[in-house]
């Protein structure tokens, strides 16, 4: 009887470490390591009903690989995942531990930031995109540059109704930064205010 028992506590072990393996991998992005869209979606809307809730700031990053498309078609696939995988690598490094990076899809990630005030935000924009043209230089192909473009979201800037609208504002910001010449972070309110 003692070794049934003990048989089954190990296999027991077994299956608990083999569903933590299967709800990590559930959640994160295979080539990039990163969270997935739906771990991504399902945090942002944890985190958004605790900070309107309770008047926590809440911050929100859109990121897209400028010139990523013909660094690809020009070098392939394999290459262009290797910058994928960089760009990854540099969120993680220079994001909170709060923070959830992840890969929005294709070339574009984003970055939930709960307690962050717009300030910082900005700052660590800036930081990812610094840190990301460093890293670029050091495996920089001929002929192409890959930088990024990111668009920044407040809950208390842009008073969005709901997580969707958050992540709208961050994205027409990021879109702005992309069209903007010289400008590679923009906040959702400088947007807004030249519009008016």
């Amino acid at each position: 009887l003692s070794q049934s028992l003990s048989e089954l506590a190990v296999a027991n072990r077994e299956l608990q470490q083999m569903i933590q393996r299967l709800e990590i991998a559930a959640r994160t992005d295979d080539l990039t390591k990163l969270s997935n869209r739906r771990w991504l979606n399902l945090m942002l809307e944890s985190k958004w009903e605790e900070s309107s809730r309770n008047g926590i700031p809440l911050a929100f990053l859109m990121i897209d690989l400028d010139g990523f498309k013909p660094f690809n078609d020009r070098f392939g696939h394999q290459k262009g995942d290797e910058i994928l995988r960089l760009a990854a690598r540099v969120l993680e490094a220079n994001c909170r531990s709060i923070d959830v990076s992840a890969r929005f899809g294709g070339d574009e990630f984003c970055v939930l930031m709960p307690h962050a005030e717009p300030d910082s935000a900005i700052r660590i924009a800036h930081r990812i995109a610094s840190a990301f043209d460093e890293a670029m230089a050091a495996v920089s192909e001929d002929g192409i540059n890959v930088s990024m473009s990111i668009g920044v979201s407040h809950l208390q800037i842009n008073q969005p109704t709901n997580a969707d609208e958050l992540v709208l504002f961050a994205d027409e910001a990021m879109y702005d930064a992309k069209n903007v010449s010289g400008k590679r972070v923009v906040m959702s309110e400088e947007t807004r205010r030249e519009a008016a």
